[in-house]
């Protein structure tokens, strides 16, 4: 019985992953050495989570430029049974002394500084291919 929800468990856990495992690239076509460095780049998941972050950063862009909704709030209160007071209040916010502009250029830096990380990403996971593919020729060389 106990293997039975062991197994039932075990297969709960894995399951998902083969389900939404992403299948393999077949856009890649590998004719020289670049080609194997940038096919083994799109997979690289440093930069997919980097590019994942530029588009989360590009979207600060469009909620600094956004204005605030305002708020509405209602008071109710009975004065008897026959009478009532309703108190409505509107709140708007009002962003004064140029902070709007000040939001959406903290938003453009962000998206610059993201860039630059990503493309510092891009670079050193190139770096680390090509000494992989450079140690994988070592070896093959001295097998042989």
């Amino acid at each position: 019985m106990k293997i039975l929800f062991f197994t039932i468990f075990l297969f709960c856990l894995i399951a998902p992953t083969i389900i939404f495992a992403a299948p393999a690239s077949a856009d890649c076509k590998i004719l020289n050495y670049s080609d194997l460095v940038f096919c083994l780049e799109k997979t690289y998941s440093a930069i997919q989570i980097s590019n994942q972050e530029i588009k989360e950063s590009k979207s600060l862009d469009e909620i600094a430029q956004e204005f605030v909704n305002p708020e509405l709030a209602t008071d109710t209160v009975m004065k008897g049974a026959e009478k009532s007071e309703i108190n409505t209040t509107l709140f708007f916010t009002l962003r004064l002394g140029n902070k709007r502009n000040i939001l959406i250029q903290e938003a453009s830096s962000e998206i610059a500084k993201t860039q630059a990380n990503s493309a510092l990403t891009i670079m050193q996971t190139r770096l680390d291919i090509m000494l992989m593919l450079y140690r994988l020729s070592q070896l093959k060389n001295e097998i042989s």
